[in-house]
Formats: C-alpha cells, structure tokens, sequence
C-alpha cells in the first residue's frame, strides 16, 4: 500500500505514533520560545487529523496543518540529524502555499539540547522550488517510495533566521497553562 511506503503496518503505526509526539514536543517548545521572547503563553491548538499518533482510516486522513499557534497555521517538520539538506513531499509544499501555512524545520532535533529552527512562509516556496528544481531536478523523498519531494538546503536560509528551538524546562507541569495539558500529556 502507497501509505506504508514500503513498511509494515506495524512499523508504520510506531513510525506515525513517535513523529506526533516529537511534533507535540516541538510545539510546546515553540511556546516556551514564545513565552521566553514575548512574555505570554500563546493560544496553541492541534487541528491536524489525530495529534496523538494514533492510526487512522485511510478515508479519514486529512491534510491539515499540525497546529494553529496564535491563530497561525503552522506545520512541523524536523530531522534528528544535522544536515545539509533536507526534503519535503510536495504535496504538503503545495497544501502550504494554498492554505496559507507556515513551515517550522527544526535540524539535530534529538541530538541537540537546543536544535537549530526555521520559519518558512508560504510565499517562500515559490522560490524555494524553482531554487530545488533547478538544483536537484525532480527527487524522490526516500528511495522505493512513490512521493515527489522538493530538496532544499539549509544554507538557503540566512544564518539570521535560525533560532534556538529552548528545552522544555525540568518545572514546565507546574508553570504550564492548563490548556496544553493534554498535548503535555503526550510526552510521558
């Protein structure tokens, strides 16, 4: 099944359950980011299909942005390494464009205390895909799998864009406000 993208259903299930809690993680942590630059907790809300990593049906499978921060459509993505480069589904680049959603990248998510982010807007893309076409031509996300995926290198974004993605503080469950519990919850 294309879904699976070569995994048993198994794997794919664990895959799905661990990338929405590492993106439940990173949201929390944009909040701390928030809250440390701007003084206030900031309205954080999962709109995407199923923030939980639980598998859904097929037929049920929307495309969503992850989370609405602020009232800003953001979609997550990160990598656990530190990379030159990095892919994006174009699917999900084009959905980005259209319904007006902000990319978060985040580069050496579990081996930095401190990772490395990006914002992209939607009006980048553009740009940044005749950038990846021109340079890279038409690619594949992984290999064997059917997904279109445009290329991207970091160094295409300013060194004065990245930011410091801050690790969610040892007291966070007691200075947390009461509406990001749930997604909290997620991460024990």
């Amino acid at each position: 099944m294309h879904r699976f993208n070569n995994r048993s259903k198994a794997k794919f299930k664990s895959d799905i359950k661990y990338r929405s809690i590492n993106e439940a993680e990173i949201a929390l942590r944009l909040c701390v980011y928030i809250k440390k630059t701007k003084g206030y907790w900031p309205d954080l809300n999962p709109i995407g299909i199923d923030y939980t990593g639980e598998l859904v049906k097929p037929n049920k499978v929307t495309s969503q942005a992850d989370y609405l921060i602020n009232n800003v459509k953001i979609e997550i993505t990160n990598c656990e390494r530190v990379i030159p480069s990095f892919h994006e589904k174009k699917n999900k680049v084009i959905r980005c464009e259209k319904d007006h959603i902000y990319m978060i990248y985040v580069s050496g998510f579990r081996i930095n205390d401190e990772p490395d982010w990006v914002i992209i807007s939607p009006k980048e893309f553009r740009k940044l895909n005749e950038r990846s076409i021109e340079k890279y031509g038409e690619n594949r996300l992984f290999p064997g799998t059917s997904a279109s995926a445009y290329k991207y290198d970091t160094g295409w974004f300013a060194q004065d864009r990245w930011m410091k993605l801050p690790k969610l503080p040892k007291d966070l469950a007691k200075s947390l406000p009461k509406k990001y519990e749930e997604i909290y919850s997620l991460l024990s």
